[in-house]
């Protein structure tokens, strides 16, 4: 029988100490010094660096992905219903960060990178609405803008639009329905999560 890592005879072993318990490992005398509290697990190979994507990034023509990512599925066409608006700024936002990429370099980490916000968090500048989920808030104006949002912008991320949510964040009656609103109707696959 061959010995897996798995099997009876690989199995590390757990003795008693004064303080912790440790492992006794015999292929790997070096993970008997973890205590038991933490898993006697060998460290990560490979540890994502703050530059992981910097390679792609710069072979990255911004305007064309800002644009393509989710202009193939409108929100009239989607089947989820996870989107309700498609900012119309995008595209000329993703042409500014790309002619300043090619000019400057890049503005911030996240130069170029398209985000989607939930529909609660609010917007000045660009032309789409914050309504949390209601049609009572269609048109209506925020009198500023939410602080993630402005971080993001410094960043250099491009907002391609608002993404759908339980109305009013799911307060209202207990009889009403979790991933549902008025302006982007059931969203499927979509989380629910009562906080608390």
């Amino acid at each position: 029988m061959l010995a897996t890592p798995f099997s009876r005879k690989n199995r590390p072993t757990y003795a008693r100490n004064e303080t912790t318990y440790t492992a006794k490992d015999p292929a790997n005398p070096a993970r008997a010094r973890h205590p038991a509290s933490k898993a006697p697990f060998p460290p990560p190979r490979h540890r994502p660096h703050r530059n992981h994507s910097r390679p792609r990034q710069q072979n990255l023509h911004i305007r064309r992905p800002s644009n393509s990512i989710h202009l193939p599925h409108p929100p009239s066409q989607s089947n989820i219903g996870s989107i309700i608006q498609l900012s119309p700024t995008a595209a000329s936002r993703a042409h500014i960060l790309d002619t300043e990429r090619l000019q400057h370099g890049p503005k911030g980490p996240l130069h170029g990178s398209p985000i989607l916000l939930k529909d609660n968090i609010p917007t000045l500048d660009d032309a789409t609405d914050t309504c949390a989920g209601s049609l009572a808030l269609v048109g209506a104006r925020p009198s500023r803008e939410a602080s993630v949002l402005g971080s993001l912008k410094r960043a250099g991320a491009v907002l391609l639009g608002k993404t759908n949510m339980a109305e009013w964040s799911g307060f209202r009656s207990s009889g009403g329905c979790p991933g549902w609103s008025a302006r982007g109707g059931a969203g499927r696959g979509l989380l629910w999560w009562e906080g608390g």
